[in-house]
């Protein structure tokens, strides 16, 4: 897993979470995110420069001060 962390930043230049939406109901919160990557290198017919967008649903469950259990559901634009 560290591995393949450490590659994806080799991919990007940059990367910004921009926080669309929270719902929180007990011990729960579902988020609405949405992901923007500037590649740093040229990746499936992109070019260095270009921009990847990824919008996710995540769903954390939390004990404590500590998230327990984390769910996440992305769709990536087409690139």
């Amino acid at each position: 897993m560290a591995e393949d962390l450490q590659r994806g930043k080799a991919l990007l230049a940059s990367e910004h979470y921009d926080l669309l939406g929270v719902v929180a109901a007990g011990d729960r919160v579902a988020l609405e995110v949405k992901w923007t990557g500037i590649l740093a290198v040229p990746l499936a017919g992109l070019k260095a420069g270009d921009a990847m967008t990824c919008e996710s649903a995540i769903f954390l469950r939390f004990e404590g001060d500590r998230i327990a259990e984390q769910h996440n559901y992305d769709c990536f634009a087409p690139f």
